[in-house]
């Protein structure tokens, strides 16, 4: 449980601020006087609101003059609040940069996981199975990357799409169709 005091609002916009600034990028790190000056913050008060932040283990500092990241938690956090945590994938759209960022990482994950767990029991015939363990497996593998490949994964998404459509199979149909915009 956050405790976020009398300041829960502004925490909120404090984080999701950070939150647009980075696209989610765990590794990337803002100046959170720069955050508190666009939010119309005094820098006293930006402080108090990071330091809050930092407590509640949701971003953590990472320079001496201000500099912060978003935490895993703090992503989590995020995604909670904007209704993303359950469907993560209907908010998430693969960019035209050349790596993932986190939360389509994870958007994506999601997504391999569920194909993965349903591939058995969607009634493709063999060949169509084969295809989709293939494109399953790949994406995965991709995805164990330090910096996976955002074309590669898209391209497994586009054919895995193209099976599912084949075979009139609505599961997890329009999640792929929003993540690669088609």
């Amino acid at each position: 449980m956050t405790d976020f005091g009398d300041n829960e609002i502004i925490c909120q916009n404090f984080l999701i601020e950070l939150y647009k600034r980075t696209k989610g990028n765990t590794s990337l790190k803002m100046s959170m006087f720069d955050i508190g000056d666009d939010l119309g913050l005094e820098k006293s008060y930006t402080s108090r609101v990071a330091e809050t932040l930092i407590g509640n283990g949701l971003i953590d500092i990472r320079t001496l003059s201000g500099g912060i990241g978003l935490t895993s938690e703090g992503l989590n956090f995020i995604n909670e609040k904007t209704g993303m945590s359950n469907d993560t994938q209907s908010c998430i759209k693969l960019c035209d940069e050349p790596v993932l960022i986190e939360v389509q990482i994870q958007a994506v994950k999601k997504v391999i996981d569920d194909l993965n767990q349903q591939a058995g029991s969607l009634g493709l015939n063999y060949s169509s199975l084969i295809e989709l363990t293939a494109d399953i497996k790949t994406a995965d593998s991709q995805l164990t990357s330090s910096k996976p490949k955002t074309d590669i994964i898209r391209a497994c998404l586009i054919s895995i799409q193209n099976i599912l459509k084949e075979h009139n199979k609505t599961n997890n149909f329009e999640t792929i169709k929003l993540l690669i915009g088609k």
